[in-house]
């Protein structure tokens, strides 16, 4: 698998990052996956992107489906 550019790096780790949120009583244990919350959070790792726009959003989601 070819490396991901910075960019399709930050989003995908992002949604892996913030996707699962830790459980209260035990905090070395992960019981709860939201999608919403992934998909906010590599939104707002998109929009940190320098130059963003349609089009270099567009090529970040192809690299990510090319990775998958």
């Amino acid at each position: 698998m070819t490396d991901l550019s910075p960019a399709a790096q930050a989003v995908l780790c992002a949604y892996r990052d913030l996707s699962w949120t830790p459980d209260e009583e035990d905090n070395g244990k992960y019981f709860k996956f939201s999608h919403k919350a992934g998909m906010a959070a590599a939104l707002r790792s998109a929009a940190l992107v320098p130059n963003i726009d349609r089009l270099r959003l567009l090529a970040i989601a192809d690299e990510l489906e090319g990775h998958g």
